[in-house]
């Protein structure tokens, strides 16, 4: 993969000649020590890369280019390419959170098939995290054909990239999938995004929602709802009551939210927000907090 060099000169380029005239032209190149700047950082060549002049042209490492621009980036012997992805992350998992992969660029590998990409996962913290995931693959009916195991203990809210490999041949899927299994030693489903401790929500809001009078919903669109239906407002405060939360490992704060309730007790007056940042701490969304959202929500309609 090394020997594959850019020409940056108005762009880049990539030269592929013949072996003879390869051979010839590095003849007539010479070292160019130069230093790079990759938006406003510094970076420095690996061991054993080297920048070429040629020609009045500056050649450099394909993959030291990529990488440092945020590509994935894997050579193709089969097809004999290189193949650059920097696209969306388009990959999700449904049952964690603020996971995204993607740029999947398979190839072959002998009799196995070689998978590098990108993850990132966000609501983990700023150190890097130990992730265990895995890719399938599927033909054009939907058939499994492959499967590829992620590992690596250097994942977090960044982007970053793995390498993975299969068993078999399935380097002409049509569609994948992703699913995160376990992070930091605990299985996904056990609050690997979270604190270990739960807290009652009352606990949180510092109130025992008892004798509710009235509750004022507004929706995102800025659209208020005051529920004053005694059915209803049990309804809510059982749900209510029934919550335990747990603090995210990751504090960043959420954008927008899907609804916020104002709940009077007698003169007190208590909110709660559906993106559950509530007195200014970020918690992990559970079943229970999903039960209460659809509900709200389906009194708007």
């Amino acid at each position: 993969m090394k020997n594959f060099i850019v020409g940056m000169s108005c762009g880049i380029l990539i030269s592929i000649t013949t072996a003879t005239y390869a051979a010839e032209s590095i003849k007539e190149a010479s070292n160019f020590p130069v230093k790079f700047d990759f938006n406003g950082l510094a970076r420095e060549l690996e061991e054993g890369y080297t920048v070429l002049n040629y020609n009045g042209h500056a050649y450099a490492p394909v993959r030291f280019i990529a990488e440092n621009l945020g590509a994935n980036i894997d050579y193709d012997a089969e097809n004999e390419k290189v193949v650059i992805k920097n696209g969306n992350l388009d990959l999700f998992d449904m049952n964690l959170s603020g996971a995204s992969g993607g740029n999947l660029v398979v190839t072959k590998d002998g009799t196995r098939t070689k998978v590098t990409g990108q993850l990132k996962i966000e609501n983990l913290p700023e150190e890097k995290n130990t992730v265990e995931g895995s890719l399938y693959f599927y033909n054009n009916n939907n058939e499994k054909i492959g499967e590829a195991i992620i590992k690596g203990d250097h994942f977090g809210k960044q982007i970053q990239n793995f390498t993975a490999f299969g068993e078999g041949y399935f380097a002409n899927y049509s569609s994948a999938k992703m699913e995160i299994n376990s992070i930091n030693g605990r299985r996904v489903g056990e609050n690997a995004n979270a604190d270990d401790t739960s807290i009652p929500l009352i606990q949180i809001l510092d109130d025992p929602l008892k004798d509710i009078s009235k509750i004022e919903i507004t929706y995102g669109p800025g659209r208020r709802l005051v529920v004053n239906n005694a059915e209803v407002m049990r309804t809510i405060e059982s749900k209510l009551k029934e919550i335990q939360l747990s603090k995210l490992l990751n504090q960043d704060k959420r954008v927008g939210y899907l609804y916020f309730m104002d709940i009077y007790t007698g003169e007190k007056k208590v909110r709660y927000s559906s993106e559950l940042q509530l007195n200014g701490i970020m918690y992990q969304h559970t079943a229970l907090t999903d039960s209460l959202d659809s509900f709200i929500l389906a009194l708007e309609r």
